[in-house]
Formats: C-alpha cells, sequence, structure tokens
C-alpha cells in the first residue's frame, strides 16, 4: 500500500513538469485533464505530513503547479474540483509550513479563481469559515490563509460576499437566496467584522444597511446590532466612525436612548469602550 501511494505522488510529479513543459498549452482533452487534476489535488493533501519521508516531494508538488500557474487548464464546468483544492489546501495548510510553502498554497488558490466574475457561495463558504471561532484558534494558518485570499481576491468574490450578507441582515428582503444554504448564516456579524478588517471597501456598500437593523422593533436583534456596531467601531484597520458619522452618532451612540433598558445598558457599556479607545 504505502508503494502505491508513493507511485501516485510520483506519477503526480511528473504529470506537474508535463504541464510546466507544454504550458500555456495541455497535451490532454478535457476529460483527461479532469482525471489529471484529480490526482494533482489528492496528493496535494500530502502536504499536510511535515514529518513524513515524502514532504519535499509534496513540496515540489505545488510548487511546480503555483509557478507555472496550472490551475488555469481545469476544465470550466470543474466547480468540484475547485471547491475540492480549496478544501484540501485548507485542512492542509499548518504554522509548521512556513512563508514559502503557504505563498504557493495561495497562489494556487488565486490561480482558480483569477479573472471570474463571481464565485459561487459554496466556494466563498469554503474561504469565509475559517475566520471564524473556533477554526480561527484552532487553525490558525489556515486563518491566515483566507485572510491572504479575500486581500488577493477581493474582486472575484465580492459579488457572493455581498450576497451573502445581504441574505443574512434581518432588516433587508434576500433577492438572491444565496445565503440560504449556507452554514455561516448565524455567523455574519462576526464575519463581517472579520470583512471589514480584511479589506473594507469590500463591505463599506453595506454598513449603511445597520442604521435600520439597530432600529428594528425586535430588541434581541437591536442588542446584537448595537455589539456588531461596537465591534466596527473598535477595529484598528479602518475609521468606521470618521467614514460612517451617521452611523457612529445616531445608530450607535443612540442606542443610549433606546426604549429598552436592556439596549441603551448595553449601549453605554459598549459607547464606553469604543470612547476610551478613540481619545486614548
Amino acid at each position: 500500500m504505502a508503494e502505491h501511494v508513493k507511485f501516485r505522488l510520483v506519477v503526480a510529479c511528473c504529470l506537474s513538469d508535463l504541464l510546466r513543459i507544454h504550458a500555456p498549452d495541455t497535451p490532454f482533452d478535457d476529460n483527461q485533464l479532469r482525471d489529471v487534476f484529480q490526482l494533482l489535488v489528492s496528493q496535494c493533501a500530502g502536504i499536510e505530513d511535515i514529518q513524513g519521508a515524502s514532504y519535499h516531494r509534496h513540496v515540489y508538488l505545488i510548487e511546480r503547479l503555483a509557478v507555472v500557474k496550472s490551475f488555469v487548464l481545469l476544465p470550466e464546468m470543474a466547480d468540484d474540483l475547485v471547491l475540492q483544492t480549496f478544501e484540501t489546501f485548507f485542512d492542509a495548510v499548518n504554522v509548521e509550513h512556513g512563508m514559502r510553502v503557504e505563498k504557493h498554497m495561495l497562489d494556487i488558490l488565486n490561480t482558480c479563481v483569477e479573472g471570474e466574475e463571481g464565485v459561487s457561495q459554496q466556494l466563498a463558504d469554503q474561504v469565509l469559515q475559517n475566520l471564524i471561532e473556533p477554526r480561527r484558534s484552532e487553525r490558525p494558518a489556515a486563518y491566515r490563509l483566507a485572510r491572504a485570499f479575500l486581500q488577493r481576491c477581493a474582486n472575484e468574490l465580492q459579488r457572493a460576499v455581498l450576497s451573502f450578507f445581504q441574505d443574512c441582515m434581518p432588516s433587508t428582503i434576500s433577492v438572491t437566496g444565496e445565503a440560504e444554504g449556507s452554514e455561516l448564516r448565524e455567523d455574519w456579524r462576526e464575519l463581517l467584522v472579520e470583512m471589514a478588517a480584511i479589506s473594507p471597501d469590500m463591505v463599506t456598500y453595506l454598513l449603511p444597511q445597520l442604521e435600520d437593523v439597530v432600529a428594528m422593533e425586535d430588541e434581541t436583534i437591536r442588542l446584537q446590532g448595537t455589539e456588531l456596531l461596537a465591534n466596527l467601531f473598535l477595529l484598528d484597520e479602518c475609521n468606521i466612525a470618521a467614514q460612517l458619522p451617521s452611523l457612529f452618532t445616531n445608530s450607535f451612540l443612540g442606542r443610549v436612548n433606546d426604549v429598552s433598558s436592556n439596549v441603551r445598558l448595553v449601549a453605554v457599556e459598549h459607547a464606553a469602550r469604543v470612547l476610551v479607545k478613540k481619545t486614548s
């Protein structure tokens, strides 16, 4: 069995070299190319085993695939292979890999979506899930890779990310339904804070809509919205209060006059935190 596994890895390395030699063309038709990439992606998973005897070959493989940008050759309708590629690298990346290996992974993921008008919600979820707890703490390398990918490929992911948040916000009427099947719906507030820190320009359009969230009749939604605004205003990466003064003054600080004593109390606590940081 061990020899069989080693043989498949050697074949994958040879195929990566064959793709490099023929680049930017390919000696395979679409059906053959799909089989080739199924093997390549399955062998890329081995990069997770840093102590393995074949680790150097796995590094060789992903280096060749990254440098040559081999993944531009994926057949047009191979969404399942693209998803498998993302899942493979986010599951395999490790803090012990080092920046060189992580960069190769990032380059391959970038190649999978580069120039695309948009990505599926499934693919966006594959990336976004690495930004929230407990995965963020348990897999810091995957968290770092996800942040780097979102920064580099903001244009390609923008439509899927915006549709996700618009579908999740309680004050908006879903027009796309993109987030209906997403397992991350309940985490949209945490994800919005992360996205504002990673790529502020991507979510700036959405933030004014939070005025409606903190003004809704449901007390729980107003409480959650007030906490969300506080976390956004506490970010070091951007100054949302300066960019959207009405959101800060009217929607956030205005909650201290809320009809609910619970909301007023929470608003005062969060406002104190924000104002202390702003004046420090």
